[in-house]
């Protein structure tokens, strides 16, 4: 039996914000990544521009066809790549 995870061993993780307004998709990459990575899910753009605010992600998993807000439109402007993790500019 594996050692449970300690706090640490936790915040190390890499942190991936999953978007997508699909809660199957969400799920599925739920279910893959869960056990090696820190999830973060946001259900559209706005939720996901807040997600990242306060707190800085590695990899952002990004729907292109979402409501409102599309996964393009999150990307211009640099909306999320301005609150994301040390690849900003």
């Amino acid at each position: 039996m594996a050692p449970a995870a300690s706090a640490t061993d936790h915040a190390a993780r890499p942190v991936i914000l999953i978007v997508d307004d699909d809660p199957g998709i969400r799920e599925a990459f739920r279910l893959v990544l869960e056990e090696d990575y820190e999830l973060l899910e946001a259900v559209d753009g706005p939720q996901a521009i807040e997600r990242v605010q306060g707190s800085p992600v590695d990899l952002v998993l990004l729907d292109v066809r979402l409501p409102g807000m599309d996964g393009i439109e999150v990307l211009s402007g640099s909306r999320l790549s301005t609150s994301t993790s040390k690849w900003s500019s």
